[in-house]
């Protein structure tokens, strides 16, 4: 499978234009997850099969390539919390500026 078809697999699937093939063996899904990995689309690509019949490593990778950004983000907001509590003990105000630059 060439890295140009797992990748068109994977935004079509991304955007829900193609179903997850009927047992297409665990070959496909070792190339597959590869090509998410390369596109950082690994969580995605669990969330879009999680009905699927996946081989068991791959559903564990997958799975925490999925959770695991979000307990990162519970994370990094829990210490945010903390840091801002101290500089709301301080009586020093703070301004939060929103997206990526937040975390």
């Amino acid at each position: 499978m060439s890295m140009n078809r797992d990748l068109h697999t994977l935004f079509a699937m991304a955007v829900g234009e193609e179903e997850v093939a009927v047992d297409p063996g665990v070959e496909y899904w070792h190339a597959l997850t590869e090509c998410a990995r390369a596109e950082d689309l690994r969580g995605l690509l669990y969330y879009r099969t999680v009905s699927a019949d996946l081989p068991a490593e791959i559903r564990a990778e997958l799975m925490e390539d999925y959770r695991a950004p979000a307990e990162s983000t519970v994370l990094q907001l829990h210490e945010f919390m903390e840091i801002g509590g101290a500089l709301r003990d301080r009586k020093l105000e703070v301004l939060v500026l929103p997206g990526a630059s937040l975390l």
